[in-house]
């Protein structure tokens, strides 16, 4: 990447329009580490992965080495090369340039940075993720919602979103007139369109493309189970991907033997998260099938007492 950002610069520079030409350089995505048991991107929003870089160099040398210490949006590109070229930002555009930020103006302390991810959709068959970000919160509208001080937990491991109703409150309703504002009828059944073989593998290779599983709308659970073990494969550390898939083994009522073993490997990576109590009962499903009361009643108390806990943090 640097090397083909040099050749750019280098021929601008060789053609003489280096100083008087805009360049800006923008991520589209980040890349997890292992936080929340994900190991690169695309499926889950928190900062790990859309957190991005936004770099502008401009033909005026006053802002050189100008550093802007607030919340932005790649949406904001557009009208700010519109400002900086004197067009008219169409009254349309719902973002804003940031010109006035780069002139030393005050930065937006309500602005709400918004995100999304289909992919638990198009390839699981789950319910997709978004998300709203202001400088201090991160609320994650999800089956079980979330809502993060970030300033306080930059990491993002505990959810408050139990503990903080008119915050959370204020994200919902931000939300929904969001959804109005903007409606996507149709987005959860739809599915990504066909590519040739060629374009396919261009994708596969900068890792863009997985196998696609239509199983929300087909019923068909083989994909989602296959998508489980190569997830864990893939990356052994990744908690929940062990309970997924001795879920996944239960409702095909089969291999109890390698549904413990998967669970307790879940369980013992991370077991205060979450996604923990469903560990237990599912073990405590497994137990009561198999007609080991004691030990069914033992994991049904454990999830219950997890979940308590985790309600209250």
């Amino acid at each position: 990447m640097d090397f083909l950002i040099g050749k750019v610069l280098e021929s601008l520079r060789e053609k003489g329009v280096l100083d008087k030409t805009i360049i800006i350089i923008a991520g589209d995505h980040g890349e997890s580490l292992g936080e929340h048991g994900e190991s690169s991107r695309a499926f889950f929003i928190y900062d790990s992965t859309v957190s991005v870089p936004l770099i502008l160099k401009l033909p005026s040398s006053n802002l050189k080495g100008k550093v802007i210490d607030a919340q932005m949006e790649n949406v904001d590109i557009m009208p700010t090369l519109l400002d900086l070229l004197g067009i008219a930002v169409p009254k349309k555009v719902q973002e804003r340039s940031l010109i006035p930020l780069l002139a030393g103006g005050r930065a937006w302390a309500d602005r709400m940075a918004y995100s999304e991810s289909y992919y638990p959709r198009y390839h699981y068959g789950w319910s997709e993720l978004k998300s709203l970000r202001t400088v201090r919160y991160q609320y994650i509208q999800a089956p079980r919602p979330e809502l993060y001080d970030i300033v306080r937990d930059p990491m993002e491991r505990t959810n408050i979103y139990g503990q903080s109703g008119p915050q959370a409150e204020r994200f919902i309703k931000e939300m929904k007139r969001i959804q109005e504002r903007s409606p996507v009828q149709g987005a959860e059944e739809k599915v990504p369109r066909q590519q040739d073989n060629d374009t396919l593998e261009k994708l596969r290779a900068l890792g863009y493309v997985g196998e696609f599983t239509s199983s929300a709308r087909t019923g068909d659970r083989q994909g989602e189970f296959e998508h489980f073990k190569e997830a864990v494969k893939a990356n052994p550390q990744f908690a929940r991907g062990y309970l997924f898939l001795a879920k996944a083994y239960l409702d095909r009522n089969e291999n109890f033997d390698e549904a413990i073993r998967l669970t307790r490997k879940g369980l013992e990576l991370e077991p205060e998260a979450e996604s923990a109590p469903l560990g237990h009962y599912v073990l405590a499903d497994i137990y009561n099938r198999l007609g080991r009361l004691a030990e069914y009643r033992a994991e049904l108390e454990k999830g219950q007492a997890l979940e308590a806990r985790i309600k209250k943090r």
